[in-house]
């Protein structure tokens, strides 16, 4: 024979009934974001493409793009000369394209840091056109790409 429940142990039997149906909701709302974060993640560590010569020199100045680039020369601390790579397979080749990367030291280094800017490294660069029929650009952000690609 059971005994007759008290109005704690009903109240906490609702609790749990609650308790179960937003638990599954609770747990599919979690499995979601997880899924989505990840897609993000993995997008957001995606290499850009490398920018063509012919389409750098039709772009309008205040154009965001993003650059391949391998540092030939350091000038001054703030700007960098670069020769424009072009990925091909799973490599990336010099091309004839040189560019003027002005650089500020607030621009942020995404992976790697300032010290590993130097020449001979390969950067993924978001920048901004000076404008058309010039090889001058804004760095925004930049990516330090040495040691994760190739270049012939």
């Amino acid at each position: 024979m059971t005994e007759p429940q008290s109005a704690d142990q009903r109240k906490n039997g609702q609790s749990l009934l609650k308790f179960g149906i937003w638990l599954p909701l609770a747990m599919l709302v979690a499995l979601v974001l997880a899924v989505v974060a990840g897609g993000y993640s993995r997008r957001m560590m995606l290499i850009p493409s490398a920018l063509s010569s012919s389409r750098m020199a039709a772009t309008p100045a205040g154009t965001a793009l993003n650059l391949i680039v391998e540092v030939a020369a350091m000038p001054s601390p703030n700007v960098l000369d670069a020769s424009l790579l072009s990925k091909q397979d799973s490599a990336y080749v010099r091309t004839a394209d040189d560019v003027r990367l002005h650089w500020q030291a607030g621009t942020p280094v995404i992976m790697g840091k300032r010290d590993d800017v130097h020449p001979g490294a390969v950067l993924a660069v978001s920048a901004i056109a000076w404008g058309k029929n010039t090889n001058q650009f804004d760095v925004r952000s930049l990516t330090v790409l040495t040691g994760y690609v190739q270049v012939y």
